[in-house]
């Protein structure tokens, strides 16, 4: 699957899988920033760690289109 149907895939309108997707990244964004925050890493792995919370954002976020995508274009507005 290349990078481009795997974004198509992440912001496709499903909400299980944009509730999953923001939910996994909060955790990893939560996880990392206060692991760097507790234990203040060495500078050498610090660029890794922002690296990987700024992915972590990324993903949340194609998870919070793919849901609000759901959201908005459902029959009756939302959900319920």
């Amino acid at each position: 699957m290349s990078p481009l149907d795997r974004l198509r895939w992440a912001v496709a309108p499903n909400p299980r899988r944009g509730t999953a997707l923001i939910l996994g990244a909060l955790g990893v964004f939560s996880l990392l920033g206060g692991l760097s925050f507790l234990l203040q890493p060495p500078r050498i792995l610090a660029g890794p760690i922002v690296l990987l919370m700024l992915l972590a954002w990324l993903v949340g976020l194609c998870g919070m289109v793919g849901y609000f995508r759901w959201y908005f274009t459902s029959g009756s507005g939302g959900p319920g």
